[in-house]
């Protein structure tokens, strides 16, 4: 069972050698030194949850709602993300790669499994 147990450290640290995951924590850091998009970010979360809930009343106005998609264009222009961006997705299905791997030799998951989003079984 230790072998197993050192070839998926193995792994892991092989992992962490692919330029997808360089590239990866390159351009997080480019993208968290990025003041200017994280003040939008910042903003752009407390605006969508101010409008959800109005949104849940029945009271959102479509200026309102135009004014979220706003702030998903304003990011774009923003080259630190759309860099994070496309490198985590890079690195979401170097990943995504290696676990669909796996199931193919583990099978599926147990029945209380509440996908990739977060394990609910551990």
């Amino acid at each position: 069972m230790s072998d197993i147990l050192e070839q998926a450290h193995a792994l892991g640290r092989a992992v962490l050698e692919t330029d997808a995951y360089k590239a990866y924590r390159e351009a997080k850091a480019a993208w968290e030194a990025d003041a200017e998009a994280q003040r939008l970010e910042k903003e752009q979360k407390a605006f969508v949850e101010e409008v959800r809930e109005r949104m849940m009343r029945g009271e959102a106005t479509p200026e309102e709602m135009q004014r979220m998609l706003t702030f998903g264009e304003l990011l774009a222009e923003r080259e630190s993300v759309r860099n994070y961006n496309e490198a985590s997705d890079a690195y979401g299905d170097l990943t995504a790669g290696i676990y669909q791997i796996l199931a193919l030799y583990l099978g599926p998951p147990p029945s209380n499994c509440a996908g990739c989003s977060g394990c609910q079984g551990r």
